[in-house]
């Protein structure tokens, strides 16, 4: 599922583009943005996540995840008549604090923490992520 993931999100980035407009709209910038990030994805899929590859695929993701998940809060506080009460300019303080707890969610992955406690140590004294 992992390989296929970055084509998959690449293709629903992909259907957007095919409605007309009039003018360049924010949704267009990340729209692109994302598609060039999920290309670089699967570049890094195809040279199978060896050397620099391995943290280029992580670096990506995590900025796909953002985007996607960026792009439904937005969505969000557009359509909900509750939350757009709360942030109608999307400028306001509940829609900055929201966008930036999606992106300390998503940049955090379980390879960048280490085990601080002794239960996860092993025998040779190394933790449960070296």
């Amino acid at each position: 599922m992992d390989a296929a993931l970055p084509g998959h999100h690449g293709g629903h980035e992909l259907t957007g583009f095919g409605f007309p407009v009039d003018h360049l709209l924010p949704s267009h910038v990340v729209g692109a943005l994302s598609l060039t990030v999920l290309a670089v994805a699967i570049l890094a899929r195809y040279f199978h996540l060896r050397g620099a590859w391995r943290w280029i695929y992580v670096v990506c993701a995590a900025l796909a995840l953002y985007f996607n998940v960026f792009v439904g809060v937005v969505q969000a506080f557009l359509n909900i008549p509750v939350l757009n009460a709360l942030a109608p300019q999307q400028t306001e303080p509940p829609f900055l604090v929201i966008s930036r707890s999606c992106w300390r969610c998503s940049s955090r992955s379980p390879s960048s923490r280490r085990a601080d406690s002794t239960a996860n140590r092993s025998p040779g004294g190394r933790g449960a992520y070296d």
